[in-house]
């Protein structure tokens, strides 16, 4: 038996590697094609207890996955001086606050 090929001698290790691929693929048509997660699970399942567990990993992945992963946000200042006045078209005074007219 060649090294790369997987044993089909144990029928719960090919079951739970065909999970994972249908995991992936559930994953995937739901990431890059903004399929909804019922439907990509219904595309890919064999019956409708396997699209529901599906549908159950596609959303714990969708709960995992930060949207704004590698959008740049910015720090809030340190010092409160270094804040913008919150609702005030105002600059503030050192020592004194605004007056709000």
């Amino acid at each position: 038996m060649a090294k790369n090929q997987p044993s089909h001698d144990d029928p719960r290790k090919l079951q739970s590697e065909n999970r994972s691929s249908k995991e992936r693929d559930a994953n995937f048509i739901v990431d890059e094609f903004d399929v909804p997660v019922p439907e990509a699970a219904d595309l890919i399942a064999r019956d409708p207890q396997e699209a529901d567990e599906l549908q159950e990993q596609a959303f714990e992945h969708q709960k995992q996955q930060d949207p704004l992963e590698g959008v740049p946000t910015p720090e809030s200042p340190a010092r409160p001086r270094d804040r913008k006045p919150a609702g005030h078209m105002q600059k503030d005074v050192r020592h004194r606050k605004n007056e709000a007219s």
